[in-house]
């Protein structure tokens, strides 16, 4: 699976072999990767789990007196990922280690918390180590910036004209998940047309991800009424590794009748006959959003565009983009990225 692959040298954690130190909890990795983090149904059973409490200052900031008895599998990505930030920050760990923060925590959400833990590594001797491309927001919130070289070679050819393009509406929808929960939607009215480029934005769980999966017809409003006029739409999720269904990327290319050359055209021709399952996470953000752009589909939806995505990755992704509303394509995101939303001129309406 990883074949060619050589690892020289060591790595020592608090003076232990890395699993080690996880072992004795010395270290917590908040991955990018939500779906399998927890053991058990909720963040107060992953407590009593871990034999710990929840901190009542990491809890304030994160927000997550409201969150701990609620199902996990209930909870919005990000709202997952605030909780098993605040479980780590809760079991008194030497070493934290957060794998792409900016991607599920909105931006005042993330300068809270990273001037929090900042306190927590001055007072306790917490050693904090990010992964992230969203250098314009951390570099006046850590010690140091250490650059690694990016390999990214996409590019972007044209995409044919659409016959049909798609129409959505939405009409005064209102949505809850039960009777017994409060409305994530009140109220929204929304037109889309072909070449349309809409971002939902707003802050963790104000309704982004329900939004899209009402346009697609995955759930139904509780009031009003959402029209949709199209043949076929392609839907990003924000875990697209879980869709793939295919043994490689180019059987995945053909399950969908797209062309061979979006492998090349999304910086992966060296790995067509690579499974899917072996991609970074932002190599499966940008390999699925360059299927959905070239699988002449009318609507292409994407929940979380930049999961994952470095810097070359989302220039590519702002020409990708323009040439699917050039042609004919309506394109809807969910992000909580204001600043990505502006940069590919999306028409942006806020939730929330």
């Amino acid at each position: 699976m990883y074949s060619g692959i050589r690892v020289r040298g060591f790595v020592s954690v608090d003076g232990c072999k890395p699993i080690d130190a996880v072992r004795s909890r010395r270290v917590f990795y908040v991955p990018q990767d939500l779906e399998y983090s927890f053991l058990t149904w909720t963040l107060d059973q992953e407590l009593k789990l871990f034999s710990s409490r929840l901190r009542d200052e990491v809890a304030e900031v994160l927000g997550l007196y409201t969150l701990a008895r609620k199902p996990l599998d209930r909870l919005s990505a990000g709202e997952r990922y605030r909780v098993i930030v605040g479980l780590a920050l809760s079991m008194s760990v030497r070493v934290l280690l957060l794998d792409e923060p900016s991607t599920f925590l909105d931006r005042q959400t993330l300068i809270d918390f990273l001037n929090l833990v900042k306190q927590l590594a001055r007072s306790e001797g917490l050693s904090v180590l990010i992964a992230d491309h969203r250098v314009d927001v951390l570099r006046n919130l850590v010690d140091e910036v250490v650059y690694l070289e990016s390999s990214t070679q996409c590019s972007v050819t044209k995409i044919p004209t659409i016959a049909r393009p798609a129409r959505i509406s939405l009409r005064d929808v209102w949505f809850r998940y039960s009777r017994r929960e409060p409305y994530v939607l009140r109220s929204l009215s929304v037109d889309i047309e072909g070449g349309d480029v809409i971002a939902f934005v707003g802050r963790n769980a104000v309704g982004k991800t329900t939004t899209l999966r009402l346009i697609l017809g995955i759930v139904k409003p509780v009031r009003g009424f959402v029209e949709r006029v199209y043949r076929e739409a392609f839907y990003v999720p924000q875990n697209p590794v879980y869709w793939f269904t295919q043994r490689t990327l180019e059987d995945e290319v053909k399950a969908v009748k797209a062309s061979l050359k979006v492998i090349d055209l999304a910086g992966l021709e060296g790995k067509r006959l690579r499974p899917p399952h072996t991609l970074s996470v932002g190599e499966a953000r940008r390999f699925s959003i360059y299927l959905a752009a070239y699988s002449g589909r009318e609507l292409v939806v994407v929940d979380e565009p930049t999961l994952g995505m470095d810097l070359e990755s989302c220039y590519c992704l702002k020409e990708l983009v323009d040439e699917m509303s050039r042609a004919g394509i309506a394109v809807v995101m969910a992000t909580h990225d204001k600043e990505f939303a502006q940069f590919v001129k999306a028409r942006t309406i806020a939730l929330g």
